[in-house]
């Protein structure tokens, strides 16, 4: 009996080592399978980058398009272009060109209106033109503006203008001299004024060395000639 005893003892002793194998281990025989290998998604591409404004189309002053040497300006009903006074902001407007040098400050603006053959028709259109021009850049003359006999003439560019000088014309709180100029162009007249302020002693010179850049501009489809400034 001792002996059965201690065999069974001995029994016992295996069955408890099994007993912790398994609880370590599992069932033998029935472990699972290792889970598949997941596929590899693919790498999410950088977001494309946000293309580049449009540049500004430059139909209004506060656009700050800033004209440099290269810049080609239209003067509206003619073929005819000019270059602005470098560092000066600029507006293509449909029927006129203004171009500024700050605001409130020396300005340019320039347009056309059709030839009248009749000399007394001739004086007052162009007078009437002119006059709508001072609406548009904000501007003031003393008396109300008259384009008859021009106080001088001579070529600019390519266009012979009579030239006309106001004093005491106002732009906001600041006064100077008002050139206003005409002159012909096919059936059109070149009709134009600009103000130099009084306290702005480089801005009349600029204004007379941007008239004198007055010229014909390429023909559309043209290739190494003048292209309208963007």
């Amino acid at each position: 009996m001792f002996k059965l005893a201690n065999s069974f003892r001995g029994v016992g002793r295996i069955a408890a080592v099994l007993a912790v194998v398994a609880t370590s281990f599992g069932p033998i025989g029935c472990s699972k399978p290792k889970p598949p290998p997941q596929p590899k998604s693919d790498p999410i591409p950088d977001p494309a980058p946000e293309p580049p404004p449009p540049p500004p189309s430059c139909e209004a002053l506060d656009e700050v398009c800033e004209a440099d040497e290269n810049t080609l300006l239209p003067v509206p009903g003619t073929s005819l272009v000019f270059t602005p006074p470098a560092g000066w902001s600029f507006a293509k407007l449909e029927k006129v060109t203004l171009v500024q040098k700050e605001e409130g400050g020396a300005i340019i603006i320039i347009g056309s209106h059709p030839l009248e053959k009749n000399g007394f028709k001739r004086v007052q259109a162009r007078s009437e033109y002119a006059r709508g021009l001072l609406d548009e850049g904000e501007l003031k003359t003393p008396q109300q503006l008259q384009l008859n006999r021009p106080q001088e003439q001579d070529e600019v560019g390519e266009v012979r203008l009579g030239k006309w000088i106001a004093l005491d014309t106002a732009r906001g709180d600041r006064k100077g001299e008002l050139l206003s100029f005409a002159g012909p162009s096919e059936e059109q007249e070149v009709v134009g004024v600009a103000f130099a302020p009084d306290d702005d002693e480089e801005a009349i010179g600029a204004i007379l060395d941007a008239l004198k850049t007055l010229h014909t501009g390429a023909e559309e489809g043209d290739e190494g000639e003048d292209d309208e400034a963007q």
